[in-house]
Parts: structure tokens; sequence; C-alpha cells
């Protein structure tokens, strides 16, 4: 394992990330923590569903960048994988966000010098997508070879940190040796226990057998087990503090309706509780939408339930998660953040690691385990913290890895997660 060369990075994306709004922010939003971060204003992700790319304008991405011409929509639970003219249409007409797509029979290298011509004049942030995420990072990082912001070795190495292996496909190395000036390129090596990962492409790998989400939807749990997905451990709250009996349910991701509207503590139900018709009219992102971008035949323009990613009348319900995944047969553990121990609603306290601590290495005992939250950032530090103590890797390592998948722990005012890590990892 390369892990030298892959932290390295970090300076590196320090250098070409730019300063943005939200999605130029340190962290990732509830609603696009499934985007790759290749710099603060390029990302990449996976054939998209339609709410996806709604929930990319409403995170604020300004242009969608597809690299094929998905001809047909696919069916995945709930939602649908979108033909290329349905995603134009869901993006243009119903998100009003720049839409454009690589034209059929292009090789790689064309592939490459068009997106960079695409990039330098498209509205950012800008959101690129293929099947996997694989060709949609290669081409970003490539593009940005081109343009003299990273070498070949880069790319490779960037390429480590995201879990694709770059070095198995041989029109890849094709294409970085046409375009790069030098004549060997480094070999890849892969970062992921999971050789199938990429088909649940929302997943970010963070060392072997340890992956982090935000919030899945129901539709996603099947392709869990089927990927090798042994394990789920959750760090969102319940739906009651369990020493307190005090209600705790988080925000459920809503289509044209704001994040983290009200008090910190209490937003899920402040002024009545987020969920009401005049909370939600008063947090829409954009009162102009049209109705149709919530559905065909919805009568308002912002949605008021999320079903998919087990909400309810109030917000997320993790008591629906929980049933949902013992029957679907995937080890479950709930692990919250609490609530009485921890001065951040966000970040475990050592009391908290002390009690967790041998539930989440027992977890990741021969077992493929993803940890998730609402954006994966309380889910980063228990996934980090498992695979440190699994594997021996120290703090310094974690909080470099945190920057490769595109948590900036190390940026925050008084830095509590880096002062967690280093205190439990060393």
């Amino acid at each position: 394992m390369r892990l030298r060369a892959i932290w390295g990075w970090t300076l590196l994306l320090a250098c070409v990330c730019g300063v943005g709004g939200r999605l130029g922010s340190a962290f990732p939003s509830p609603k696009t923590w499934w985007t790759k971060q290749i710099t603060r204003q390029v990302y990449a992700a996976g054939r998209l569903t339609g709410r996806q790319i709604k929930y990319a304008a409403d995170a604020g991405f300004r242009t969608l960048v597809s690299l094929y011409q998905f001809e047909g929509n696919v069916s995945v639970g709930g939602d649908q994988l979108l033909s290329t003219p349905a995603s134009r249409d869901v993006a243009v007409r119903l998100s009003e966000i720049t839409f454009e797509a690589m034209p059929g029979m292009m090789s790689l290298v064309d592939v490459i010098q068009k997106f960079a011509e695409i990039r330098s004049h498209s509205p950012t942030p800008i959101l690129v997508y293929c099947r996997t995420g694989r060709l949609a990072s290669f081409v970003s990082l490539t593009s940005m070879m081109t343009a003299g912001l990273l070498s070949s070795d880069d790319v490779m190495i960037r390429g480590d940190s995201l879990g694709y292996n770059y070095g198995s496909m041989q029109h890849f190395m094709a294409a970085l040796t046409t375009l790069s000036a030098r004549a060997t390129i480094m070999s890849s090596v892969p970062l992921v226990s999971l050789p199938s990962w990429q088909w649940l492409w929302a997943m970010k790998p963070v060392f072997r057998n340890w992956y982090v989400m935000g919030q899945f939807q129901r539709s996603d749990v099947s392709r869990l087990r089927q990927t090798g997905i042994g394990t789920v451990i959750n760090c969102r709250a319940g739906v009651k503090m369990s020493s307190l009996e005090i209600p705790s349910q988080e925000e459920v991701n809503l289509l044209n309706i704001a994040d983290f509207t009200g008090k910190q503590t209490t937003r899920t139900y402040y002024a009545g509780g987020r969920q009401t018709r005049r909370r939600l009219r008063m947090t829409r992102i954009d009162p102009d939408k049209p109705n149709e971008f919530i559905s065909v035949n919805s009568r308002r323009n912002y949605e008021g339930r999320n079903a998919a990613e087990y909400g309810d009348e109030v917000g997320y319900n993790e008591t629906l998660e929980r049933i949902h995944m013992r029957q679907a047969g995937i080890q479950y553990h709930h692990t919250p953040v609490s609530y009485t121990t921890s001065s951040s609603m966000h970040v475990y306290s050592r009391a908290d690691v002390s009690f967790y601590l041998s539930t989440w290495v027992n977890a990741g005992a021969g077992r493929n385990v993803v940890v998730h939250c609402d954006t994966g950032y309380r889910a980063l530090q228990v996934a980090l913290i498992g695979a440190g103590r699994q594997y021996g890797l120290p703090s310094s390592w974690a909080v470099q890895r945190a920057r490769e998948l595109g948590y900036h722990f190390d940026e925050e005012t008084g830095q509590p997660v880096v002062k967690l890590l280093r205190a439990v990892l060393g």
C-alpha cells in the first residue's frame, strides 16, 4: 500500500482548491455527500437519479456534465437512473442549471480535452458524472494535468486515494501516456477490499474494509448486500435521547427545502416543527420553483416528507432504518453522539469513544463495514478510528485521509475532530 504517496496529495489538494460557497466549504452537504471532491469547484459522481440531479441543484451546483450518452431510464428502487435527454430536462428546465453531455464515439483523449474546454467557460461548481465515478474522476484529474496543475503521478495518486485503480484500465493508461510528457507512469495499487464497491459508487472508501456514506436510501440496501457489506454503523440520533427520553429526530432531506434551519439543538422541532406547512414554505430554497420539480402531479413546489430516506412526519426516523436493516439481514449498530457527554452534536467525546470502541472494532473484524450519518462527518470519525485501531494507523494518517475524501477537519476552528483523533490514535 503506497500510504506515503497518497498522504502527499493533501498538500497538492490545498494548492489547487479554491474558496467558494457551500460547495466550496470544508465539508459535504447533506444532499450531495455522495459526490467525490476533485477540487472545491469540481466534483465527480456515478450515474445520477432524478432526485440526485435535483439535490445537486438544491446544494448549489451550477453545471452538470455527462460523459456518456445514456439511453433509456433504469429503475432503481423508487427512483430512476435517467437517460441523457431526461437528465438534461431535469437539469435545465426544472433545476435551471447548465447541462453538457459528451457526444458519442469520442476517444478518451478527446473527452479529456473537451472537458477541459467545458470547465474553462462553465459556471462553477461543476459536477461531472459517468457510470461509477471512476471515469469522471479520471477525466477531471487528467484535464487538470493538461493545464499544468498536476503531474501524471499526481493523477495516479489521487485515483488511489479515491479508491479507483486507474492502473487496471488499459485505455486510461494509454490516454495518460499520450497526454503527459512522461514515458513511465506510476503503477496504481487498490486501497479497498471490495473489488465491486464502485457499483454502489456513492460509498467513500476509507481503508480496506471501512467505508463511509451519508444518508443512503431504502433502495440502496439491497445493493449494500450485493456489494459485500456485512455491517452498517449508524451515527445519527435516534427518535429520542435514550437516557433522557427527549425527542431527538434529525432533519431529513427534502427537495427545495434548505438544510440546517432553526436553532442547532432543536432545528427539527423549532417553530412548531420543520415539516409543518408554514415552516416548509418559509424555508424553501427557491419559492418560484415549478411544482414539477417535486413530481409530475405535485400540488406544491417543495417536499414535505421523504420516506425513501427513512423520514416520517417529523424528520429522520432511525427506528425505521433499524427495522429495515434487520429485515435485510445486515448487522446493524446504532452509536450516536451522546448529548450528555459531548460539547457538540457532531463530534464524539472521549467518553463516547470509550463506550463504543469495542463495538466499532469488533464490527470491522472479518466484515466489510459502512458507517453513515447525514453527511459523512460523524461517520468518518468512526471509520477513521475503527480502521486506525484495526490496522495500527496514526492520527496523522487519519487527518490526511479525511482531507483526501473531502472532509477538512484541520481547517475547523479549534480542530475538535483532530484533537479527538490524536487522543485516540496517537
